[in-house]
């Protein structure tokens, strides 16, 4: 396994049961984004001169999911 946390160990899954808890959801998005912000971060340090579009628009994408559980306007 991997250092770096790539899921969440809470069950709060898009669509599942245990997603529907506002407060929980928005927390758990909360936490998710953190982790996608090192995740980003990791890319820019190890991969600077690298091109990773596809990579980044898979952040990109979740990035926008979970800005939308909270509540944030799109990146």
């Amino acid at each position: 396994m991997s250092v770096y946390a790539f899921a969440h160990t809470w069950p709060v899954w898009i669509d599942r049961v245990g997603s529907t808890d506002p407060v929980v959801k928005v927390a758990e998005a909360q936490d998710l984004l953190r982790a996608l912000d090192v995740a980003d971060k990791v890319v820019e340090i190890k991969y600077p001169t690298a091109e990773h579009p596809k990579w980044l628009a898979h952040y990109a994408a979740a990035h926008r999911i979970l800005d939308g559980w909270i509540g944030v306007p799109g990146r």
